[in-house]
């Protein structure tokens, strides 16, 4: 009976000191319980904004799609009205007589390089004038 009892006392005792201690390794435990759940509402918050910035970057991705194919009609359109436009202004040099609209082109670039040496040759004149004028003068 004493060795019941003894032994009664020793399991008592070392479940006391047991109990004892797991109580910081339950309060340790439910503090870190506590620290990841804080972490988790963290990282779930970032999950929400991070969902939120990848809803509102596919809407600007839909929008910029639907421009680009928008810009790529357009282009179609002027390429098209280009060429009616090209082949209309060569129609037109040819009732001129050129055989092409680059002949009628370089016709103008060269009117408009004779006006600059026009200019030009005016400018010297004025020169000329007003150094004939100040030599006059002395």
């Amino acid at each position: 009976m004493k060795r019941y009892f003894l032994v009664a006392v020793l399991i008592g005792a070392a479940l006391l000191f047991i109990s004892c201690s797991s109580t910081e390794a339950i309060d340790l435990v439910d503090q870190l319980r506590v620290e990841q759940d804080q972490k988790m509402d963290a990282l779930s918050s970032q999950i929400g904004e991070n969902e939120k910035m990848i809803a509102d970057l596919e809407t600007e991705l839909s929008q910029l799609e639907r421009g680009v194919s928008d810009l790529e009609t357009a282009l179609v359109g002027l390429q098209k009205e280009f060429e009616f436009t090209y082949n209309t202004l060569n129609e037109f040099v040819s009732y001129a007589g050129y055989e092409s609209s680059e002949d009628f082109l370089t016709l103008g670039r060269d009117i408009v390089n004779v006006n600059a040496k026009i200019k030009e040759f005016n400018a010297r004149i004025d020169s000329i004038q007003e150094l004939m004028r100040s030599f006059l003068e002395e």
